[in-house]
């Protein structure tokens, strides 16, 4: 996606990069990844974490 400014004396001017977008949805992926890592690790075994004994 990309919008030019168009002026009256005939310069142009790119308003969002091409590149833009892409690095957008690239940055909320990683973020979404990121949050979501601890969750799957902490769930994967339902275990308690290595040092951490359980009372039973």
């Amino acid at each position: 996606m990309s919008v030019s400014c168009h002026w009256t004396s005939g310069y142009s001017t790119e308003a969002v990069w091409p590149w833009a977008s892409p690095l957008l949805y690239v940055g909320l992926a990683c973020a979404v990844g990121c949050s979501g890592l601890p969750l799957v690790n902490r769930h994967k075994d339902g275990k308690a974490p290595r040092g951490i004994e359980l009372d039973t």
